[in-house]
């Protein structure tokens, strides 16, 4: 072989294994960026790195290869490496315009009102009872205001008629049970709308909460005795006192069904819990709802109204004994909803809305949309139906 021809297989071997070996780098650089899963950084700077990295390597080829005075080796290593820089800048370009490309938004539900499940599906407006619902026979309207003193206001046809001291109330029908405002410990039965008192007991700890049945002979009152709490039932007819469940923390909530043979409670914390219920003849206990607060029971017995956790905030579920999931009824927006009451007519539910540092009462219709009930002073809570 002659020299020329030997000069030209070492420039031809020399030029296959910079070009091997630029092929090769590109390659590790590629599987680099595929491993490093390069859509979670920032694109730019990963592009920018591996360059620099893989033209450092060409322009030591490159010196090394005009050192040695070969220019046809000189020549395919510039080609090759404006080719691939060309080829890694537009490639970063590229992903860096599908990264910085503006996200649509995503779609924001807009709020609905109507009895529904999750998803929205609107319902009947009797499904709050069983069967149909009920004529609208309550006439007065309660609820209790904390600005300043503990009141319970009794209103007809939207107007005030009366008030009383204290709190944690219940009313059915035309009566309304309360714990005195001067004496935890002394529970009170008084007749609507004239408040005249009818029945008292005074238990041995402090009452937190009562409830009344539709005929008035059974009320059963939340005592807190040493730091725990229990239900204790009393029956003004017959002036008796009967714990129903035993001393235990955490107890809250009663509710009784207006034939007043189940009642329903919260067993957990202050805001959640599990929803209970129990039939007072048996002690039965069945679990209507994991998390829950404020259980409440339609106008015929037959659906249990409650607050549970929904978004940011707190929203009325109901659940029915034909049910065996609970169905949405309000729809707040960053807001908690609590202490609901079922209309008379089953149509919707009334509840306290905490929002924006305020305390109000709304309403919620079938078909309708959450709305405020009307305009009151103070932070207002526990709204309830009865006749008078």
């Amino acid at each position: 072989m002659s020299p020329s021809e030997t000069g030209q297989w070492t420039t031809h071997s020399q030029v296959t294994t910079y070009v091997q070996t630029i092929a090769g780098l590109l390659s590790l650089l590629i599987s680099f960026v595929a491993a490093w899963k390069i859509s979670d950084i920032r694109i730019p700077l990963a592009i920018t790195a591996g360059f620099i990295a893989f033209m450092g390597a060409v322009g030591l080829a490159l010196w090394r290869t005009r050192r040695r005075k070969r220019p046809v080796a000189f020549a395919a290593a510039i080609v090759l490496a404006v080719v691939v820089a060309g080829s890694w800048a537009g490639f970063g370009l590229a992903q860096v315009s599908v990264a910085d490309a503006p996200t649509p938004p995503e779609p924001t539900p807009s709020p609905t009102a109507s009895i529904s499940s999750d998803p929205s599906t609107p319902i009947a407006a009797s499904s709050l009872c069983t069967d149909r619902a009920p004529a609208e026979t309550s006439s007065l309207f309660l609820y209790e205001t904390a600005s300043g003193t503990d009141t319970i206001v009794v209103e007809k046809d939207g107007s005030p008629v009366s008030s009383i001291d204290g709190s944690a109330f219940s009313a059915a029908a035309s009566r309304l049970v309360h714990v005195d405002a001067d004496d935890p410990t002394r529970v009170a039965v008084v007749v609507l709308p004239t408040l005249e008192v009818v029945a008292t007991t005074v238990l041995d700890g402090r009452v937190a909460d009562t409830t009344i049945s539709r005929d008035g002979e059974k009320i059963v009152v939340l005592e807190n005795v040493g730091g725990d709490t229990r239900l204790v039932l009393w029956r003004p007819s017959e002036d008796t006192l009967e714990v129903v469940h035993d001393p235990r923390p955490n107890v809250w909530g009663p509710s009784l069904a207006p034939a007043g043979d189940r009642l329903a409670w919260v067993q957990g914390d202050e805001s959640s819990g599990e929803v209970r219920v129990a039939d007072l003849a048996t002690l039965v206990i069945d679990t209507v709802a994991e998390s829950g607060s404020d259980p409440a029971w339609s106008p015929d017995g037959s659906t249990i109204v409650y607050s549970a956790p929904y978004g940011e905030g707190m929203a009325v579920y109901a659940v029915s004994d034909q049910e065996d999931e609970p169905r949405r009824v309000t729809s707040p927006v960053q807001a908690v909803d609590y202490d609901p009451a079922v209309l008379p007519g089953c149509d919707g539910v009334v509840y306290a809305r905490s929002q924006g540092g305020t305390v109000d009462l709304w309403e919620t219709r079938d078909g309708g949309l959450d709305e405020v009930l009307r305009d009151l002073p103070g932070p207002q809570s526990r709204p309830a139906f009865a006749t008078g």
